[in-house]
């Protein structure tokens, strides 16, 4: 239930914050945030392959590392490359997006006792 709200809650803030005068520029607006944050979590994704333990000097590892690398370098250009308000609409749909989960998740940890 409480996915459900938030999920919910996200979209309208997203519909809110890319408000436009004509319906086609909030549209293309919506897009790109959407893809924004697409690829911020395709790189946090990656990022995840650096933590993976291997024997070292695997040279799979070493691959998937610098397939990871390239990856996030991609993100990275993609991302620093778009208009400074849409990074600013990223930032804070991010920052709300990080709040939300820490309440819930410190809401759900809770301790147990007996």
């Amino acid at each position: 239930m409480l996915a459900l709200l938030v999920s919910s809650s996200f979209t309208c803030l997203v519909a809110i914050v890319t408000k436009s005068t004509t319906l086609s520029q909030q549209f293309v607006r919506l897009v790109d945030l959407s893809v924004l944050l697409s690829l911020t979590v395709y790189a946090v994704a990656l990022a995840a392959l650096f933590k993976r333990s291997t024997v070292a000097g695997d040279k799979q590892e070493t691959f998937y590392r610098s397939c990871a690398l390239l990856g996030i370098l991609f993100c990275a250009y993609v991302i620093g490359s778009t208009p400074a308000y849409m990074l600013w609409m990223l930032a804070a749909l991010v920052l709300v997006i990080m709040t939300v989960y820490a309440v819930a998740i410190r809401s759900a940890a809770r301790p147990i006792s007996g």
